[in-house]
């Protein structure tokens, strides 16, 4: 093996340690942040029955599940991501069924969940179009679409400079993209708006722009 070729290789065990052993635990830091834990607490108040989690990560939302839940399913592709969920899962570990999957291929029968949820998983998974319509798939006729996203601010300067940073926020962030606006993937045709708000949270910048929104499947 050459010296450019032990350079790539090397890079390549880098790229994937990252991806295990820093990457979870930096987002767990970030988005386990109290300043999120209002947004977390509205998103999930109400529920009952049968709800899903799009990526459930390390159980950032786990302590607001409600008593009313019956089953709550957890999607998680990242094993090392469910692995810190341990401890904020200890109280409603009944309830909580761990299921390693991406949104993208749901593994819940055609229209079987009551509510489902996500926080700050859109800006990453490869094809928001394909979740949403897989959300659509497994939730029941007057079911609900709940989630907190970050994405691109409603100003524009700002909204170019998140277009920019594109590119490095998808490495350092495992995909994740500051430009995308969760609205474009919201079909009208089969999702009825139940009110919604975008704002910065805290001080404006690249990735504090919020939104917030419920839908019913029509």
């Amino acid at each position: 093996m050459g010296f450019i070729d032990r350079v790539i290789s090397l890079g390549g065990h880098v790229a994937k340690w990252y991806e295990r052993r820093v990457l979870p635990r930096a987002i767990d830091i970030v988005c386990g942040s109290s300043i999120f834990s209002g947004l977390r607490q509205k998103l999930l108040e109400g529920l009952s029955g049968n709800v899903v989690e799009i990526g459930f990560g390390s159980g950032t939302n786990s302590p607001f599940i409600p008593a009313t839940v019956t089953s709550y399913f957890a999607i998680e592709p990242s094993l090392d991501a469910l692995s810190l969920s341990d401890g904020r899962r200890r109280e409603v570990t009944s309830r909580i069924r761990l299921v390693a999957a991406s949104g993208e291929a749901l593994p819940m029968a055609t229209e079987s969940i009551d509510c489902i949820v996500f926080s700050f998983v859109l800006c990453s998974v490869e094809d928001p179009k394909a979740m949403i319509d897989e959300c659509a798939r497994i939730l029941k006729p007057g079911g609900e679409l709940r989630f907190i996203e970050h994405g691109r601010s409603n100003n524009h300067n700002m909204a170019k400079v998140q277009q920019i940073l594109d590119p490095i926020e998808r490495v350092i962030a495992g995909n994740c993209r500051l430009s995308r606006r969760p609205y474009d993937y919201i079909d009208e045709v089969v999702w009825l708006g139940n009110g919604g708000i975008e704002r910065y949270l805290g001080p404006a910048s690249p990735w504090t722009y919020v939104y917030s929104a419920r839908y019913e499947k029509r």
